[in-house]
């Protein structure tokens, strides 16, 4: 199960069509990113 959640309208997709998984990483943690482990 994931800890963080985030909802995009669309991922960064190569030319490929591969989604450019180091683009999200590089973005880290936004404000609208949902974490599991935090207090409700």
């Amino acid at each position: 199960m994931p800890r963080y959640v985030r909802a995009l309208d669309a991922l960064p997709l190569t030319p490929s069509q591969r989604v450019e998984k180091y683009e999200l990483r590089a973005e880290g943690l936004t404000p609208d990113t949902w974490d599991r482990e935090a207090p409700a």
